[in-house]
């Protein structure tokens, strides 16, 4: 199994006046234009996925949207996982990894420093 771990794209700061709340935090206009040249890039090798794990915070969920998007993969069919969360037990996470047997390309999509 290959796996592609991802850090959310540039994101609104949290000192911003509009900022929300963490969860909600959303990715900012250059972070969805340098989060889709990555994307790009990686389809261009002809890099592929077949599950797409996120963690539910939006600026998480945006980027694996883009990420599937460029590489032609449902968004119905993106996972949101708790385990990929801030703070998340790594083990559990691969713990649930290992039960995939038939996915070959993962992409997990979430948050630093603990990716």
């Amino acid at each position: 199994m290959q796996l592609y771990i991802v850090r959310h794209g540039i994101a609104i700061d949290r000192e911003d006046p509009k900022c929300p709340p963490d969860p909600e935090r959303y990715l900012t206009e250059e972070g969805v234009e340098k989060t889709k040249q990555v994307a790009k890039g990686l389809a261009a090798l002809g890099v592929t996925g077949d599950l797409f794990l996120t963690s539910p915070y939006v600026r998480a969920a945006q980027t694996a949207e883009i990420f599937a998007s460029a590489l032609e993969y449902a968004k119905q069919k993106i996972r949101r996982t708790d385990l990929l969360l801030p703070g998340a037990e790594p083990s559990q996470l691969f713990r649930e990894l290992a039960k995939e047997k038939q996915a070959s390309a993962v992409f997990l999509v979430g948050h630093a420093p603990q990716l």
